[in-house]
């Protein structure tokens, strides 16, 4: 036997949905996360000069709030998924913790705006969302 197979001796494979899911999740987290990153950037650079005026400073403050609730969701995710491709099932409680700040987080930053101009609840964020964690979550099982 080579030292390959030795190494890898007693570890069940990861499934393929799990690796496709983790794949996914780094794509469409890792990009969440940089967006966000650079909106908290560029808004802690604003909210100086936006808080001057009246009535302002507390709409900066909500969206910065919004902003890094939902840069440490995906960083989360992104933890969770690279602790699922090690096969631990922590990274699933990772994983869907992050998957539901990031959900809430976008959901009070809508709820106030009136669906015309696209805000109400986040129907599809809350489908995908489920869709996810219910698909790591069949793959739970497998995890050490």
């Amino acid at each position: 036997m080579s030292e390959l197979d030795n190494m890898n001796a007693g570890t069940e494979a990861r499934p393929t949905l799990l690796t496709v899911l983790c794949i996914l999740t780094w794509i469409a987290s890792g990009l969440g996360a940089l967006a966000y990153l650079i909106l908290v950037v560029a808004g802690a650079a604003m909210a100086d000069a936006l808080s001057s005026i009246p009535g302002v400073g507390s709409m900066v403050t909500s969206g910065m709030i919004f902003l890094v609730l939902a840069l440490l969701g995906s960083v989360s995710k992104i933890v969770g998924a690279a602790q699922m491709w090690k096969m631990k099932k922590m990274g699933f409680y990772l994983y869907a913790v992050g998957e539901l700040v990031v959900f809430i987080a976008g959901y009070m930053a809508v709820k106030d705006i009136p669906a015309e101009m696209g805000g109400g609840f986040p129907v599809m964020g809350l489908v995908f969302s489920a869709v996810f964690i219910g698909l790591y979550g069949m793959n739970v099982k497998k995890m050490a």
